[in-house]
């Protein structure tokens, strides 16, 4: 009988070792699986600021690049200003500018109104 309840003991004891196996276990992926969903919900609201800001990055960029091509385009503008005379008179014309010796005609295209109240 003693040699049962020795048995029994150590039965007892093995199965209550392997409970607490399974307990800590459990715990370390509890305590895995927390700290992935702490960390994902660090970095979420991260990751969406950074795409915000990528996004505003790259709308710069572009106004950055139509600025560049404004500029380049006035320094063309300015070099033919200093250099060629027919366009600095073409644009005067443009504007409605005229020497003093020119008459300037404007030509609507425009028809003009027929009366049919008269009869």
């Amino acid at each position: 009988m003693r040699r049962q309840s020795s048995l029994q003991g150590r039965m007892i004891g093995m199965n209550a070792t392997k409970l607490w196996e399974g307990v800590i276990r459990f715990c370390w992926v509890a305590l895995i699986v927390l700290s992935a969903i702490g960390v994902t919900l660090i970095f979420t609201p991260k990751c969406r600021t950074l795409r915000e800001l990528q996004r505003k990055k790259a709308a710069i960029e572009q106004e950055n690049q139509r600025t560049e091509a404004a500029i380049l385009d006035l320094q063309m503008r300015q070099h033919q200003f200093k250099t060629d005379p027919a366009f600095v008179e073409r644009t005067a014309h443009e504007i409605g500018m005229v020497k003093s010796n020119e008459a300037m005609f404007r030509i609507s295209k425009e028809q003009p109104h027929a009366d049919n109240t008269r009869r």
